[in-house]
């Protein structure tokens, strides 16, 4: 009797391992997700809330059934993104249509859409991310089929799985009269973006042998518990960065593509008091997780800390002391809200730049990097962009890397603790 019978009771089947901490944080990403965009979905009268929430359900019940090793930390952080972009896509209103409709350039009519579309970009990234969790499920079984046979049932079935798709948002048009959704030009599209976005996930794991030599035969290391105080940059952060998005495709006259987010905060502006509450909410938690953080170096620990406490003492001085465009430019609080957010981006990218250099692995060290160099780059382009069309757009980039960065490295932090302990 040399079977294994799981904690459920399953004969025959490996126990499911607890989640780890990416993987939870994932989760917490997605329930904010799914509350903020539902609520907005249902403030704005949109039929389509139950389908889009149902699917990303759906879909957490499927991997949650077929997963039994911890998913890997970055498939956990790509699946959470998908998330986001597919609530996004469907739930917020960009003008007279919603975000999936939105698009840049103009429309080409031999091949009846546009080239740069919202609705193109997300469903090759779901298939992208779905053909990788389908392969880090499924990939002890390719040892029985042999790798290529694997790799062809896995792009079958991520294809497959993005049909379904298209036949939930077909039903789903008949019954709502088909609000947002295109023709069978828009179909016809979707499934090519479904196609690329498979084809680039098995390229990648074609060219990757590596990840079949991880996953299979070997049960994945439990990853250290986070902390009180890392949970709580995580929750805030997500809260934080749902609410933003709601707020700004809720408020008439607003553009995200050339407002600034300390507008969504200005006196006067709905709901300004309670974004202002969650920066400052936002902030005190990056000040508690600035320990967390500074682990990831083997020198300079102590510094790190106190430039991610200067990044969240500044950050939560920008919601105490909101930008007031009414006062002008020069007024005082204008000037002391300036200060404070320029001098937490300045402290962040600082603590990048010595993560990138004496940073305790190598993915620290290469994620700072590039952080750091985003951040860079986004700054000169924020000072060259302003009053532009796109002015928005740049400080969203530099305020979504400099929250990603921190986010992770929070995480990461018990993790690289453990290895300090270990010595490795």
């Amino acid at each position: 009797m040399e079977h294994a019978i799981d904690k459920s009771g399953g004969y025959g089947q490996p126990a499911r391992a607890p989640l780890h901490t990416a993987e939870r944080a994932a989760l917490a990403i997605a329930a904010m997700a799914c509350i903020g965009f539902g609520a907005l979905g249902l403030a704005t009268g949109s039929p389509s809330v139950p389908g889009y929430v149902g699917v990303v359900v759906l879909v957490a019940a499927g991997i949650w059934t077929l997963r039994r090793d911890p998913l890997p930390v970055w498939l956990a952080i790509a699946l959470a993104v998908a998330v986001v972009v597919h609530l996004a896509g469907g739930l917020v209103n960009v003008g007279h249509d919603v975000l999936y409709n939105a698009s840049i350039g103009p429309f080409s009519h031999s091949l009846q859409t546009h080239v740069l579309q919202y609705d193109h970009f997300a469903h090759a990234y779901a298939s992208l991310v779905g053909t990788l969790t389908l392969w880090v499920l499924f990939a002890p079984a390719a040892t029985a089929v042999g790798r290529r046979a694997a790799l062809t049932l896995v792009a079958l079935a991520a294809l497959g799985i993005g049909g379904l798709n298209e036949m939930i948002e077909f039903i789903s048009t008949l019954a709502h009269h088909g609000a947002h959704v295109g023709g069978y030009a828009n179909t016809g599209w979707d499934l090519v973006c479904n196609c690329i976005g498979v084809s680039i996930g098995i390229a990648l794991l074609a060219s990757a042998p590596a990840v079949e030599r991880r996953r299979v035969g070997a049960r994945v290391r439990p990853r250290p518990a986070m902390s009180v105080r890392q949970w709580a940059l995580v929750a805030s952060a997500s809260t934080t960065t749902v609410t933003a998005v709601v707020l700004a495709a809720s408020r008439s006259g607003y553009s995200s593509s050339t407002d600034t987010v300390s507008l969504l905060g200005a006196p006067g502006t709905p709901y300004a008091s309670l974004f202002r509450v969650l920066v400052v909410v936002f902030g005190c938690s990056a000040v508690l997780a600035a320990d967390a953080v500074s682990r990831h170096a083997h020198a300079r620990a102590r510094g790190i800390a106190t430039l991610v406490a200067i990044y969240g003492t500044g950050t939560a001085l920008t919601g105490v002391v909101p930008k007031n465009p009414a006062l002008g430019p020069h007024a005082a609080e204008n000037l002391t809200h300036v200060a404070a957010a320029v001098g937490a981006g300045a402290a962040l990218a600082v603590a990048m730049l010595v993560v990138a250099r004496w940073g305790r692995t190598a993915w620290a060290r290469r994620a700072s990097a590039l952080a750091f160099t985003i951040t860079i780059v986004g700054a000169l382009a924020f000072r060259l962009t302003w009053g532009s069309t796109v002015y928005g757009v740049v400080q969203r980039t530099l305020l979504a890397t400099a929250l990603v960065w921190l986010v992770a490295l929070a995480v990461g932090g018990s993790r690289a603790r453990a290895q300090a302990l270990a010595g490795v």
